[in-house]
Formats: structure tokens, C-alpha cells, sequence
């Protein structure tokens, strides 16, 4: 396997006050093209913070993100920007979606940032392909107040998706469902896992860590396991 990405000696402090809060530090690990990875590890451990850096959301405080070869320390703000836009599809635990939009309408979200321009009409035709690979062409004209909780994180999965990108970053993705929604939902993930894309799946639960090729648990903002 190649490495989509390599993280050297990742830092991130925040000041709290006069504290100095060390939510990273000094990691070093690399993913690879294609695998499922679980990021475990309690509440507060910095699992967030380092799916954050990551995918270009914050900036560390020291190390590198290597993005297939190229260090992301020396990229522009807007290279950052494209970058998030098209390497990296973002699923959170609260769905982070636009709840007055419909279904259709968030999912066009980030076709509408993308520096690949497109006409309308294919717009139309990637979003209504990505509502039907998560089975949800039907609801493509609900607003997403009024869908179900395992439907909306099936949006923002389509949302997240949309881009093709290279690496899904899932934080917590299932932990505001039923477990018949979490079993949809994984089965979704590990299909676009199939397709050769890289998960990393922010979890505290084991059951669905252990459904990953990988784990690496994380324990006082260091790699422990």
C-alpha cells in the first residue's frame, strides 16, 4: 500500500488563561490508501483535534501533514481550502447539516465551492447518483428537518461524498443513532472503504473499532496503542 497521508511529530497547545493545554502531542503515523483506521480513546484524549489537523481544519502548532507527498505547512489558504474541499469528505456526529435546505440542496454544497466548475445539469445528475448510492433519491426534494436521524447522517455522508475525495474523515459518525441506523451507516462507510477510499473513524466504542482493518488509540493527546 502507498501513504495517502503522513503526520511528523503533530503538536496542537491551546492557552487557556495562563495554561498551556497540550490537546496533541508529538505524533507520528501514516495511512494508507484504501484501509479503514479507528482513532479510539476516551472523551478529551484528542481524537478531534487530530482528525482536525488532519484534514486542514486547524493548523498545528508544530509537525507536518504529508497529503499524497506534498506538505500541507507550506500550502496557501486557499490551497487549504481546495484541499478540504477535495482530498478529505467530512462526516460529524451532529450531521452539520442546513436544516431549512433540502436533501438535494446540502449535498450541492460543496459542488458549489469545488475549483472544478461544472454546469448545472451535471451538478444535478452527481447529486441524484449520490442520493441513490445511500438510498435516499426519494427524499432528494425533503428538507432535512424532516428526515429521520440515520437519513440525515446518510446526507451528510452523500454531502461528504460528493467530491469523490480520497479520505473520509467520520467523527463519531453513529453516535447520535439507534443501532440499526449505526449498522446503515457503517455498512456505508466500509462500502466507500471497497471503492479504495481511506477511512478514519473517530470512535470511543469498541464494537465498532474493531470493524476497522486498523486501530491506534490515543490516551493524554499521544499515540498509546
Amino acid at each position: 500500500m502507498d501513504s495517502v497521508i503522513e503526520i511528523r511529530r503533530l503538536k496542537k497547545e491551546y492557552l487557556a488563561g495562563e495554561n498551556r493545554i497540550e490537546a496533541v502531542r508529538d505524533i507520528s503515523c501514516c495511512f494508507e490508501i484504501g484501509e479503514s483506521v479507528a482513532i479510539t480513546g476516551v472523551s478529551g484524549c484528542g481524537k478531534t483535534t487530530l482528525i482536525n489537523m488532519i484534514g486542514l481544519v486547524i493548523q498545528p502548532t508544530q509537525g507536518q501533514v504529508i497529503i499524497n507527498g506534498v506538505d500541507s505547512t507550506n500550502l496557501t489558504h486557499k490551497q487549504r481550502a481546495n484541499y478540504r474541499n477535495k482530498i478529505f469528505g467530512y462526516v460529524v456526529q451532529d450531521f452539520a447539516l442546513v436544516e431549512d435546505y433540502t436533501a438535494f440542496h446540502n449535498i450541492e454544497i460543496p459542488l458549489l465551492y469545488s475549483v472544478e466548475k461544472m454546469r448545472k445539469s451535471e451538478r444535478k445528475r452527481r447529486i441524484l447518483a449520490g442520493l441513490e448510492q445511500v438510498g435516499l433519491l426519494e427524499f432528494a426534494t425533503t428538507k432535512v428537518r424532516n428526515l429521520s436521524g440515520g437519513q440525515r447522517q446518510r446526507v451528510a455522508i452523500a454531502r461528504a461524498i460528493i467530491n469523490d475525495p480520497q479520505i473520509i474523515l467520520a467523527d463519531e459518525p453513529t453516535g447520535s443513532l439507534d443501532s440499526q441506523n449505526t449498522e446503515e451507516v457503517l455498512h456505508l462507510l466500509h462500502s466507500l472503504v471497497a471503492q479504495g477510499k481511506t477511512l478514519l473513524l473517530v470512535t470511543h466504542d469498541q464494537e465498532l473499532a474493531q470493524q476497522c482493518q486498523r486501530q491506534i488509540k490515543m490516551a493524554d493527546g499521544k499515540l498509546v496503542g
